[in-house]
């Protein structure tokens, strides 16, 4: 099963709205706090196109 799930919907300006989900206490927050969002097991950012791989890395980061 998953642990964490992003999704990413494109804005109108090329930048993302991304919605972040976790299961078993994974703090996703943690994450979304480094681009301007928050929540524990439900967070939300917005990222530019430049910003894709780091949130990305961030994420793998939490489940290692």
């Amino acid at each position: 099963g998953s642990k964490i799930a992003a999704v990413f919907r494109e804005t109108e300006k090329g930048n993302f709205r991304v919605s972040l989900r976790s299961k078993h206490g994974i703090n996703v927050a943690v994450v979304a706090k480094e681009f301007g969002g928050g929540h524990h097991n439900s967070a939300g950012c917005g990222i530019k196109p430049s910003q894709k791989k780091k949130l990305l890395e961030s994420l793998q980061s939490l489940i290692r």
